[in-house]
Parts: structure tokens; sequence; C-alpha cells
């Protein structure tokens, strides 16, 4: 697959703090103007997982958002730990419980 069909612009780069990152326009637009997404990499341990990978990586999990045909914008871990982060906010009241039935599933969404 074309680097340029995915939306990566193959420039990553790490800046002066140390840190990785890179741009990535996940979706295609028929109108207007896209904008692309800024990933930073905060921290990277696992060595196999380098630049490209890690690029492919992130377009392919903003293909695969649970129950959506489409593209989102963000990848999909992030719009989950955002949707957790909510529903735990306006939800607890306590200590909070999960029940076991619902600790394997994404009941939150």
């Amino acid at each position: 697959i074309n680097a340029e069909y995915m939306g990566l612009d193959g420039n990553a780069v790490s800046n002066k703090h140390g840190m990785y990152e890179f741009f990535l326009v996940p979706q295609q637009v028929t109108q207007g103007c896209v904008t692309p997404i800024r990933i930073l990499v905060l921290h990277n341990n696992a060595e196999k997982l380098t630049g490209p990978a890690l690029q492919y990586l992130t377009f392919v999990l903003c293909h695969s958002f649970f129950n959506w045909l489409g593209t989102i914008k963000n990848p999909a871990i992030c719009e989950y730990a955002g949707r957790l982060a909510k529903f735990v906010g306006t939800h607890r009241d306590g200590p909070i419980i999960i029940p076991e039935n619902l600790s394997q599933g994404f009941y939150y969404i």
C-alpha cells in the first residue's frame, strides 16, 4: 500500500524533546479541506514498532472503531479512552464496581 494513499506523510521526526511525532490524514474527503491530526509518541518501549510500522498501526486503528463502518479522525483506542473517561465522570457516585458480565465488553460506547 502506498504511504501517500494512506495519508501518511512519511516525514516522522524526533523533535527537540526526543519524542517521535508525525501527521496523519486517516479519512478521505470529497468536499472542503482535510485537516491532518498530529500524533506525538511520548514513550515507545517496543523495539520492533518503529517509524513506518507505528504510522501504519495508527492508520489502521482509525479504521477499526467498534460498530462503525467508516473511518474516525482519532485512533480507536483514543476514542474508547475518551468515552470511558466521560462515562466514569458522569456516573461515578462512589467506588467504581463493574459487574462481571460487563467487564469484557464495550458497554460505555
